[in-house]
């Protein structure tokens, strides 16, 4: 935003707020670290078109008072009463000048920077987006920590240690949507997961393992979005307007590996086959692959077997095999030796072998004691009107269902192994609640996979956190409230974090970080502060290039902060006098 006053504008457009004590209003604009405001005179002609009159207040320094600086008039009050005014000569300037960086929220931001480099996920972001990397962390930290839509961003980093980890991150609407585009490039989207996997992989070395046993499931996007991927979508009844988004979890890590997103009246049985073709295709070595029954189609178990995939899935009811292994065996279930018990749930099963798709299979025919009563009550009350043979055959297959698997397992070992389902539904919840998975803002397929990895990097972390939080009394959301209220004052030579309540310590523990804040640093106070510093480098390389020089001014200092050696570029000192640029 210059600085120069009295500046003229021909629009159609009209003032979004009009103040009725002077013709016009004053409208405010948030660029990087501060706020500008410019004075708004609207007139209107005989033929209706309005005439807009702009004049710069330039940088606002308090909002409250109405008190503004820019280079013509220096600090002033402006308001819709009285206009302009001067300042009181008492005032602190200086402290309004620091105002904004002198106490930061630092326990959050801090902390998922810390998770970035646990998890290695930061070296990823560095080389998918090596010119855009803070506006990207700022993101990834701002869909952890908060729980607000994207517009939100730029008041959350104002007010965060985030400004000073990732400095110059542009979070206005218009730069988050390019930068969508931007990181949802295929190639990007290719490029992200290729670097995710070889960690990946490198994670498994490391275990003694080479191969990766996966969880695949699928959840609905409703949204009204413009576009070819959303369509009209029933899934279990449920009718809406939607995309499909895939999660592929590791069963081992219990994390998100992978995602995919396809058209919402896509049925979910064919697109199995098209997800672990991806994954092979980057060289994803899998052991067992566990899936639901939307997705144990003829054709995807055929698939499975030729390619010699073990599975574990539940097979649908309307299959032939499932009638009559269920004819056979579901009647004489509820025997001792065929108890097994699971968590608080008591199930009875026997195995068997089927042949499918030329394939000797083990089957297990199972009825679970706390379900079968659930639905028994549930058809009591809802099929009242019925006849009483199909109330009764209803009664008699309450509970009841088959596991389908590859491989030979024992009756109490294959349960607690097609249960481990409920980690990618745990996913799928953290990512709806805690990365905000939803609304679908965007309206181009670049943004949409864009803000999708963004949600799935988000999702990756929240996931770690409520892994390693398992045993302890915080919840995922809870732990980043607490580290949230940690906060770090802001000194010319030093930085000071707060002390950590117990409750953060406990937190910090249970993630294994080691709490290195920048406190240790900064009580080496030093005599000069490195403002004064920068004032005598500048004297001592001159005041610049010589008037006329069309030559680029090499010879700007640039501070390195105290936190970080990296700032934003330069920008000079703005458009020259008398530019009406």
């Amino acid at each position: 935003m210059g600085d120069n006053a009295n500046e003229t504008e021909n629009t159609g457009a009209q003032p979004s707020v009009v103040d009725s004590l002077l013709p016009g209003h004053i409208f405010y604009e948030e660029r990087e670290s501060a706020t500008y405001a410019r004075y708004v005179k609207s007139t209107y002609t005989k033929n209706g078109k309005v005439y807009h009159e702009y004049e710069n207040l330039g940088r606002v320094i308090d909002e409250r008072l109405g008190i503004f600086k820019n280079r013509k008039r220096g600090y002033f009050t402006f308001n819709m009463h009285s206009g302009y005014g001067d300042v009181d000569p008492q005032t602190n300037f200086a402290a309004y000048d620091k105002e904004r960086l002198e106490y930061l929220n630092f326990g959050d931001a801090w902390l998922i920077d810390q998770l970035l480099k646990q998890l290695e996920l930061g070296n990823i972001l560095d080389n998918l987006c090596p010119h855009h990397v803070n506006t990207l962390k700022s993101l990834v930290c701002f869909r952890v920590a908060e729980h607000h839509s994207f517009d939100k961003a730029k008041d959350w980093y104002r007010k965060s240690y985030a400004r000073i980890l990732y400095p110059g991150a542009k979070l206005d609407s218009s730069s988050i949507s390019k930068l969508h585009a931007l990181i949802g490039r295929e190639e990007n989207y290719k490029k992200f997961f290729e670097l995710y996997f070889d960690r990946l992989k490198l994670i498994k070395n490391a275990r003694g393992q080479k191969s990766f046993p996966i969880l695949i499931d699928s959840t609905g996007l409703p949204n009204g979005i413009k576009t070819y991927l959303t369509t009209c979508n029933n899934h279990n009844s449920v009718v809406s307007n939607e995309i499909r988004l895939i999660y592929v979890v590791d069963k081992d890590t219990k994390l998100p590996i992978f995602y995919r997103y396809i058209c919402g009246n896509i049925i979910d049985n064919t697109t199995l086959i098209n997800t672990i073709n991806s994954l092979l295709q980057h060289k994803i070595d899998i052991n067992l692959v566990i899936i639901d029954a939307g997705y144990s189609s003829s054709k995807n178990l055929k698939q499975l077997i030729s390619s010699k995939i073990p599975f574990v899935t539940r097979l649908p009811h309307n299959r032939k095999e499932y009638k009559l292994l269920m004819e056979n065996y579901g009647n004489n279930l509820e025997l001792h030796e065929n108890a097994v018990n699971f968590n608080d749930r008591t199930l009875y099963g026997q195995k068997v072998t089927v042949d499918i798709e030329g394939k000797k299979l083990y089957a297990y025919v199972m009825v679970d004691i706390k379900k079968k009563c659930d639905e028994q009550i549930r058809i009591e009350r809802k099929y009242d009107d019925e006849s009483d043979e199909n109330i009764n055959k209803k009664l008699q297959s309450a509970g009841k269902f088959i596991l389908l698997s590859y491989d030979e397992y024992d009756t109490k070992e294959i349960i607690p192994l097609y249960y481990n389902r409920a980690i990618i539904e745990q996913v799928f919840d953290i990512s709806n609640n805690f990365a905000d998975l939803l609304p679908l803002g965007p309206h181009s397929e670049e943004t949409i996979r864009g803000r999708l990895l963004i949600i799935f990097i988000a999702t990756i972390i929240s996931t770690y956190v409520s892994n390693e939080l398992v045993g302890s009394k915080y919840s995922t959301s809870n732990a980043f409230y607490k580290m949230h209220h940690l906060g770090i004052k802001l000194y010319e030579t030093a930085a000071i974090v707060e002390e950590l309540t117990k409750e953060q310590n406990d937190i910090l523990g249970h993630l294994k970080i080691v709490c290195d804040f920048p406190q240790e640093r900064g009580n080496l106070l030093k005599k000069d502060s490195y403002l004064d510093k920068v004032k005598n480098e500048i004297k001592r390389k001159g005041r610049g290039r010589p008037k006329g020089s069309k030559n680029k001014d090499k010879t700007g200092v640039q501070a390195k902060t105290f936190f970080d050696s990296s700032v934003p570029p330069n920008r000079g000192r703005g458009r020259h006098k008398g530019s009406k640029d």
